[in-house]
């Protein structure tokens, strides 16, 4: 017995499984936006007020500095300040945050513990905009009285003494020594994992990468490949178009993290993905950025299947659309047609029942 497939069962059938696809794309899409939590600095900070997450990164020349920070600073305030805006007492109204690579370093434990690290010089706000996992500890500040805490992840914890409760003791570089502050966890994301690579990853404040790069004769360390900073948004894209412009004389590459994995701007990114590889300016992006950069590539290609398998069902929206209409309308013209008649056959009947009572 032959099984008859109608062209109703075929449509209804392409439909299902179109939206099913729409469903799965958009699921695997929040998820994987979401994964990438650097990105969710301004809803950390003030979840509430309109505030916006931007990161800039720069090349190796010309070099953009310590000393550069401040000036960002203020030039950030002066622009808010034009737009009535201004920081309340007790109150910071711009947090930020900065860091560079210092390199790789051999790190030893006060039990024998060793193993390699990469370690990272980092200022500010650093920790808030990172949103690492906090194994044990707490992190560092700009503010401490000793400038010789370490944040390391639990790969490097586990080399040099075995467990990640170790918050308080210590580690040397060189011969210099270091006291863990926290221990955070590795990344968890398949896209973290490829870009921050199977290296440990050490994280010391400006001063102690100094002490570092002097004992190795190099001077004091001042570099900043990356600067972040959360902002007040007066307007659509001001954070963004400030902190570009006061940049833009570093030859700084700026990315405006909130609303990054938005399908409209993500679909965009199909258009560029080309020209990834063909940058004129020598910028190395961290970790955390090339992670983002994987996820935006990929964003854009889910977004753009999910688009065409939107394309059947709205079709046949569309279609359902104007065969209701058309039936509705032959409904409608033949409703009118109905109430007519009764409404002349209600007449005939009055003239009839007024003519025979003339004739009694």
């Amino acid at each position: 017995m032959k099984l008859k497939i109608t062209k109703r069962a075929v449509l209804i059938g392409i439909n299902i499984l179109c939206i099913s696809a729409v469903t799965a794309l958009s699921c695997i899409g929040n998820k994987l936006a979401l994964s990438q939590d650097y990105n969710y600095g301004a809803q950390r900070w003030n979840s509430e007020d309109g505030h916006s997450q931007v990161s800039c990164f720069f090349p190796d020349s010309p070099g953009f500095e310590l000393s550069s920070v401040a000036e960002i600073r203020k030039n950030l305030l002066n622009n808010l300040r034009t737009v009535s805006i201004a920081p309340e007492e007790g109150k910071r109204l711009c947090p930020d945050a900065y860091s560079a690579e210092l390199g790789k370093a051999d790190v030893s434990s006060d039990i024998n513990g060793y193993a390699p690290a990469e370690v990272t010089a980092v200022g500010g706000d650093f920790f808030l905009m990172r949103n690492f996992t906090l194994l044990d500890g707490a992190y560092f500040t700009d503010s401490d009285v000793m400038q010789d805490g370490a944040v390391i992840d639990r790969s490097l914890a586990w080399s040099l003494y075995g467990s990640e409760d170790i918050a308080g003791m210590n580690i040397k570089i060189g011969g210099l020594q270091f006291r863990i502050s926290a221990v955070i966890d590795t990344p968890h994301t398949k896209e973290e994992k490829k870009c921050r690579g199977d290296f440990p990853q050490l994280y010391v404040t400006y001063e102690g990468a100094s002490a570092i790069s002097n004992m190795m004769g190099q001077g004091d360390f001042t570099k900043v490949s990356c600067y972040e900073a959360i902002m007040p948004e007066p307007v659509t894209s001001y954070a963004y178009n400030t902190i570009s412009g006061i940049t833009s004389q570093w030859q700084a590459d700026t990315v405006e993290n909130n609303g990054r994995f938005e399908w409209g701007r993500t679909l965009g990114k199909i258009k560029t993905l080309h020209e990834r590889e063909l940058k004129t300016k020598a910028v190395k992006y961290p970790w955390w950025e090339n992670a983002s950069l994987m996820v935006e590539s990929k964003l854009s290609f889910i977004y753009l299947w999910r688009i065409i398998f939107m394309i059947p069902p709205a079709v046949t929206l569309v279609w359902l659309a104007v065969k209701g209409a058309r039936l509705a309308k032959k409904y409608i013209i033949k409703g009118v047609k109905l109430v007519l008649d009764l409404i002349e056959k209600r007449k005939m009947k009055k003239w009839r029942e007024k003519n025979e009572q003339k004739e009694i």
